[in-house]
């Protein structure tokens, strides 16, 4: 990936729409030098939504999220191939970025991700999606256009539904099916997720993070329930343990049950139940890390993302107290 050029580092920074732009920098600059670069280049307003991501293969080729504030070299090795320029914050309500490239880059990096984690959407959504991704990619229907598109789907029914829908939006223009399908994207609970490999009480355990909170996940990327923001309360990392505190809620308060997928009251049972002070103010959730590294890097985004969507976090990591 790399090359010395006069004391200088070749990068290669990866599009969703795989377009590939090369710089040169050197072995001291961070993230945050690269990233104003690609900001530059492309006349992008808010780079502050952006970042690198990153194969790591010392931790089996897993994608993680480029240290800005650190040297570029120091944590891509020569042996690694890309960076891929990523939202990392993305807004929950995509209809309010006004910045043409964001919300285009958006919907390239949300349709990947659906792709990657098999979103799972009701038919009569999925017919809405394809239908709109069909005039974005080909524009307004016609009959020839019939047979090109039919060999991209496998089931005769949901083609049939999707070419009816495609012929309702002639006239629609890139942007608006785009804008359109990207607040589909963003009611997904999955929409920008973040996932992370631990175990809790001993069993694999999938983490999630995005605008929502912290969600806990199955095998099969099924949420089991989400942790809102709100009722975080402390994050640390104990070499590779990461340490949730929440704030102990009475269930009876509608205000605060508005905000929960529906499982989580059963956690919060189960866990005070096996607490001997059942009337404590908070609880721990205890996750396990392949690494300590990698649990840092857990609490690190963790403090991040909250602090993007919530407001300053102090650095004792108290977050709602």
């Amino acid at each position: 990936m790399f090359s010395k050029h006069q004391k200088q580092y070749q990068i290669f920074v990866v599009f969703f729409n795989h377009y590939r732009f090369h710089c040169f920098i050197v072995k001291n600059d961070n993230g945050l030098i690269l990233l104003k670069r690609v900001a530059e280049k492309f006349d992008i307003l808010t780079p502050e939504y952006y970042g690198f991501r990153y194969q790591s293969t010392c931790e089996n080729n897993q994608w993680k999220w480029l240290n800005l504030s650190k040297s570029v070299i120091h944590q891509v090795k020569e042996n690694n191939s890309k960076v891929l320029f990523s939202i990392r914050f993305a807004d929950p309500a995509p209809h309010h970025i006004e910045d043409l490239f964001a919300r285009h880059y958006l919907y390239l990096q949300s349709l990947y991700m659906m792709m990657v984690y098999d979103y799972k959407f009701s038919r009569e959504i999925l017919e809405i999606i394809y239908s709109h991704i069909l005039q974005i990619n080909y524009g307004d229907y016609s009959d020839d256009m019939k047979y090109i598109v039919q060999n991209e789907f496998d089931d005769a029914l949901l083609f049939k539904n999707v070419l009816s829908k495609y012929k309702l939006l002639k006239g629609n223009i890139p942007v608006q099916s785009e804008l359109f399908t990207l607040v589909l994207f963003s009611k997904h609970p999955l929409y920008n997720l973040q996932v992370y490999e631990s175990t809790f009480d001993g069993v694999p355990q999938l983490l999630g993070l995005n605008h929502r909170g912290v969600s806990v996940l199955t095998d099969r990327l099924d949420i089991k329930y989400t942790i809102p923001w709100v009722l975080l309360v402390e994050v640390r990392v104990i070499k590779d343990i990461c340490i949730l505190t929440l704030k102990n809620i009475n269930f009876s308060s509608l205000r605060i049950v508005q905000y929960l997928s529906p499982s989580i009251e059963q956690l919060f049972k189960e866990i005070n139940v096996d607490n001997k002070k059942q009337k404590s103010k908070y609880i721990e959730l205890f996750f396990k890390f392949k690494t300590q590294p990698i649990a840092s890097d857990f609490v690190t985004d963790c403090i991040q993302i909250y602090s993007f969507y919530n407001g300053y976090v102090d650095t004792k990591r108290n977050l709602n107290k």
